[in-house]
């Protein structure tokens, strides 16, 4: 819960600030505790050069659930409230489209889990 408001908080004030999204990801990632900068830094969603908001959203809790399997049905709730959450504002505001919302949903799971739910 914490995580969605620190970006929904970036969100809205960039967007009151007139960051670009580029901005947005820069402010996210210097604000943000050392150890989850470290690992938003990785993304290539925040290279230098990244410009995607949305993309750098989606794929942070993607990552953030690929290092932590789920080990529960509270993990898999937790997942999918964050993932529904997240997706239904973008799908909403039209930057991911409907057919992507699954595909990426099952990127949040190890590889071979995800193969086992995709056959």
């Amino acid at each position: 819960m914490q995580l969605l408001c620190y970006l929904k908080d970036i969100d809205f004030l960039g967007t009151l600030t007139a960051l670009d999204d580029h901005g947005m990801i820069r402010a996210a990632i210097c604000y943000a505790d050392l150890e989850e900068a470290k690992v938003w830094q990785t993304l290539p969603e925040a290279a230098p050069m990244a410009d995607n908001w949305d993309a750098f959203v989606v794929t942070y809790l993607i990552e953030e659930y690929q290092s932590k399997p789920m080990q529960n049905q509270d993990d898999l709730g937790e997942y999918q409230w964050k993932f529904a959450k997240i997706s239904a504002l973008l799908i909403k505001t039209k930057k991911l489209a409907e057919m992507e919302q699954d595909s990426m949903f099952l990127n949040g799971f190890l590889r071979a889990i995800a193969d086992c739910i995709h056959h």
